[in-house]
């Protein structure tokens, strides 16, 4: 089955979230710290959704954690409803929501017995004696059962019919809107864009870094440089090394080293920087991602505080139409607070260039 970007799978999901619900158990399956229950998030929060969410692996332990609990009521044994199943009921009654978001977190890590008993939701869409109400879309998160690095349930093939699977891979673009949202540290943002295959599954050891991972690298990375801890210094060292690796914490260090030959965000903006700086970036493609990072990086900080300046949007302007790379202008124009993409696209001379970027 074809893997889509994590873009991909929102509107995929606001696809399938239109169809008949009872018909529809969508998964979305990839590796683990991707960004898969983010996007279940972000699909229940663009769509105007309230979302229930269940974290599966720690909250459905035993089977009457999915059946409900037996309780007596005028002599008559009845089974209480989960708290998430009473929440969809409750929500249901509202007129104005449309659709409720189910989402169980994890699934794919549940015991199989545990597993089994899901099945009642998929196929009857009953928790124990309760039916969730037609308004409920079912969304599951889980982890390739096939490889080994996961302790995961593989499912059988009847629950296969019953869950649609939609294989999620990382995504460089949503991954760096993500980055710059979240003040990740530059320097170490403009590793990760470089040199991106850092997070490709190779099928047998799995992602040497996750987008999760990589977020950590930040944030101790961040508190490194506020400690005032040189990055070779014991500390600093075991503590990248506890969450990225040796190999990669060293390839961190070897880019630092380069950071002299990257054109840099004030010279651009000022239009100062020299051509033969230009010209070596145009040969090197890991110079022009750590170059278009950082700069990314600083507009947003200065849209932040609305101070680009009108002749700093012009010389931007000038070095985007020199560089002529489609695939990282678009990249870059993504990642860039919106406000200033259209002030950059505004205007006659970009025309050509919206029309080959996006088609209009």
């Amino acid at each position: 089955m074809a893997e889509v970007t994590l873009k991909e799978a929102v509107e995929l999901l606001e696809f399938m979230s239109q169809e008949e619900p009872r018909l529809v158990t969508a998964c979305l399956e990839g590796a683990a710290g991707l960004g898969k229950s983010s996007v279940g998030k972000q699909f229940a929060a663009k769509m105007g959704y309230p979302i229930v969410f269940v974290n599966t692996a720690a909250v459905l332990t035993e089977p009457g954690d999915i059946l409900g609990l037996p309780t007596e009521k005028d002599g008559v044994t009845h089974y209480a409803p989960p708290f998430w199943a009473f929440e969809c009921q409750r929500l249901a009654e509202d007129p104005q929501v449309k659709k409720i978001v189910l989402m169980f977190d994890d699934f794919s890590r549940v015991p199989a017995q545990i597993l089994q008993s899901m099945m009642s939701i998929f196929l009857d869409r009953k928790i124990g004696a309760t039916s969730l109400p037609d308004k409920v879309f079912i969304l599951l998160t889980g982890n390739p059962a096939k490889k080994k690095e996961y302790a995961t349930r593989a499912l059988d093939k009847a629950q296969q019919e019953r869950i649609q699977v939609i294989n999620v891979r990382f995504d460089l673009e949503a991954f760096m809107m993500y980055a710059n949202a979240h003040e990740f540290n530059p320097e170490w943002l403009a590793f990760c864009a470089a040199y991106n295959e850092n997070f490709a599954d190779d099928g047998k050891k799995g992602a040497a870094m996750s987008p999760r991972t990589a977020e950590f690298a930040s944030q101790a990375l961040n508190t490194i440089k506020k400690k005032g801890y040189p990055l070779d210094h014991r500390i600093a060292k075991t503590r990248l090394d506890s969450i990225v690796g040796e190999s990669i914490r060293e390839s961190f260090i070897v880019c630092l080293k380069h950071q002299q030959d990257i054109i840099g965000p004030e010279k651009i903006l000022e239009g100062t920087y020299e051509d033969k700086a230009f010209n070596e970036m145009m040969k090197r493609p890991d110079l022009m991602y750590l170059t278009y990072t950082r700069l990314a990086c600083e507009l947003t900080k200065l849209a932040n505080s609305d101070k680009i300046p009108a002749v700093g949007m012009k010389n931007l302007r000038r070095f985007i139409m020199r560089v002529e790379r489609d695939e990282m202008n678009f990249l870059f124009l993504n990642i860039i607070p919106q406000k200033v993409s259209k002030t950059i696209l505004d205007g006659d001379t970009f025309t050509i260039m919206r029309s080959r970027l996006w088609g209009n």
